[in-house]
């Protein structure tokens, strides 16, 4: 049999045993028992993070979902709340969800995207596994055995329960980006088949889109991931055209096969044109979020300029290769699992290459090179374990390599279960290699208890000097008479207003839009009003809080603003509230 005759096969037996209709089908017992564990898990994570008063422990989190609350609760509310670094889907998301006073103070329900996001990036790990499995030729067995192994990675994984508990951005992102690879092989092997259903196919690849566009409106990773997706599928379309026969007309045929690829070409590109479009039309400058003062670049140079050094892998590509993986290591496990686990991710990923299996699985170990190339030359820094810095600062983003590793150590069981069945193998030598497993899973749990899944050590390592100073700060502004407006730098002390039990529409603030806003004429705002003349009565600013050597503080002390009262915590700038209108 050719081998494209044993594809068309394959896709009959798949379709006649599970009941496939395209995009549409009905979930397999299987599924709906990994959606079953998988919210069973995200729920009992979340509640166990929750109750311990951690969902809010990054810095970011809370940054998200001040941002989202500032969309309708604002001097000028509106989505150029926004901001202009982070993507807008994440924060979009989050603003049904802290309406609610008690919910945004406390995030009770702002994991939820994330949640949901981990529980379908999970199925997306079994379909991916099973369905290549299956179109592999493995038998009912050992596609089960793989697809449940991928799963067993990847939820139990701790640093993504504890992610998924949170507002960050990085599990609806990899959720994203594994069905983007679940529809892109999907229109991958429905194009290799005998006589391939384009309609199907088309779908396919379109959803593989959305994901896509989703994901470049979600993180910038996939501003690098949706080319090499481009590219695939553009691979396959002309392949397919090249050797198809259904029409005479050359240039007919070849328009037929490139449609469905540029409606998801132009659907991934306006995706990322709408977000250049907003930074333009707010900032003036479609590059905002890469170059503005916000930017990594202009971070690192400030950092650079206060004396700190340049972060490992600076410059060096093999260096920050280095650092990336010793980062995605980390969060893959911890103790001897992480170890014997990193080394089934890497021979599994090995195997697959030498069996010329996976396919389109391959995509997901690009974060492997993008975010060595954003270490070297992007200004990120990746601090890791050990590595003699003293701070775990976005070791988080060794998470996305969380699915590829799940999946090969998916493959690679499958490989080891051929072993296991030999004769050779006795009952005494498999019971033994069980006991070992389990107490290396055992100890390795354990171990995490006691310290800390990765990412958690990341957020709470910063949360002790963060707290102290958000709540005295947010306890100096409640003891302000009610009413009073109050002007201050929130992009940091965000969790400071949660503290006070005030709302943002009392405070001027970085983001306060301008005053009758119009986008192509670019007014002064009440922030750049108050900045230039606290006393100034369009801003109307009964008090000023700024930290020292920010552009409140200097702004107040030009303005010879009367002091009200210090506030000091260790390792942040004095705090001092000036009075502006109020007692004058």
């Amino acid at each position: 049999m050719s081998k494209r005759s044993s594809f068309a096969a394959t896709a009959a037996v798949t379709s006649a045993v599970r009941g496939e209709g395209g995009v549409g089908r009905w979930l397999t017992r299987d599924e709906c028992y990994v959606l079953g564990w998988a919210a069973a898990a995200s729920l009992a994570a979340f509640l166990w993070f929750f109750l311990r008063g951690e969902v809010m422990l990054y810095g970011d989190a809370t940054a998200r979902i001040n941002q989202a609350r500032r969309v309708f609760d604002s001097l000028t509310p509106g989505l150029l709340q926004l901001g202009s670094v982070w993507l807008p889907l994440p924060k979009l998301l989050l603003v049904p969800l802290v309406v609610n006073d008690w919910a945004w103070r406390t995030g009770a329900l702002a994991g939820l995207p994330s949640m949901v996001a981990f529980v379908f990036g999970t199925l997306g790990i079994f379909r991916l596994l099973s369905q290549g499995m299956e179109r592999s030729g493995y038998s009912a067995d050992r596609v089960r055995l793989s697809a449940w192994t991928g799963v067993a990675v990847f939820v139990g994984n701790p640093n993504l329960l504890y992610l998924q508990s949170s507002a960050m951005s990085e599990m609806l992102s990899l959720a994203l980006f594994v069905w983007a690879v679940v529809w892109l092989a999907e229109f991958d092997f429905r194009c290799r088949v005998g006589v391939p259903d384009r309609q199907a196919a088309s779908r396919s690849l379109l959803l593989s889109a959305v994901c896509l566009a989703m994901g470049v409106l979600t993180r910038y990773d996939f501003w690098f991931f949706a080319p090499f997706f481009g590219l695939w599928a553009l691979v396959v379309v002309l392949r397919t055209a090249g050797a198809s026969r259904v029409s005479a007309d050359a240039s007919l045929k070849w328009f037929s096969a490139l449609r469905p690829w540029l409606l998801a070409l132009s659907i991934v590109t306006l995706a990322g044109a709408l977000w250049l479009g907003l930074n333009w039309s707010v900032y003036g400058n479609a590059l905002e979020f890469a170059n503005g003062p916000y930017s990594a670049k202009a971070i690192q140079q400030r950092m650079l300029a206060l004396g700190e050094r340049r972060h490992a892998g600076d410059g060096q590509i093999w260096e920050a290769t280095l650092v990336y993986v010793q980062a995605a290591r980390a969060n893959f496990a911890d103790g001897p699992l992480g170890a014997a686990g990193w080394f089934f991710a890497v021979v599994g990923a090995m195997w697959a290459a030498l069996q010329r299996r996976a396919y389109v699985a391959w995509l997901l170990w690009l974060p492997l090179v993008f975010y060595a190339l954003s270490i070297a030359y992007g200004s990120v820094p990746v601090y890791v374990p050990g590595d003699g810095s003293g701070n775990l600062y976005n070791v988080r983003y060794g998470t996305a390599l969380i699915p590829a590793a799940s999946v090969s150590v998916g493959w690679w069981s499958a490989a080891i279960w051929r072993i296991w069945e030999r004769p050779s193998m006795s009952r005494w030598l498999r019971g033994s290699l069980c006991v070992v497993m389990l107490l290396v899973v055992v100890m390795s749990y354990v171990g995490v208890a006691r310290s800390g899944p990765v990412c958690f050590r990341e957020a709470a390592e910063a949360w002790p000097s963060w707290r102290v100073m958000d709540e005295r700060v947010g306890s100096a502004i409640a003891a302000l008479p009610p009413r009073s407006r109050i002007m201050m730098a929130v992009a940091l002390q965000g969790r400071a207003v949660q503290a006070s039990g005030r709302n943002f529409r009392e405070f001027v603030y970085e983001d306060s839009q301008p005053v009758g806003l119009h986008l192509a004429v670019h007014p002064v705002g009440l922030w750049d009003i108050a900045l230039a003349d606290p006393l100034d009565v369009r801003a109307s600013v009964d008090y000023a809080i700024g930290f020292e050597g920010d552009l409140v503080d200097k702004s107040a002390r030009v303005h010879g603003l009367p002091v009200v009262r210090t506030i000091e915590s260790p390792g942040w700038p004095k705090a001092t509230v000036y009075a502006a209108r109020a007692g004058r």
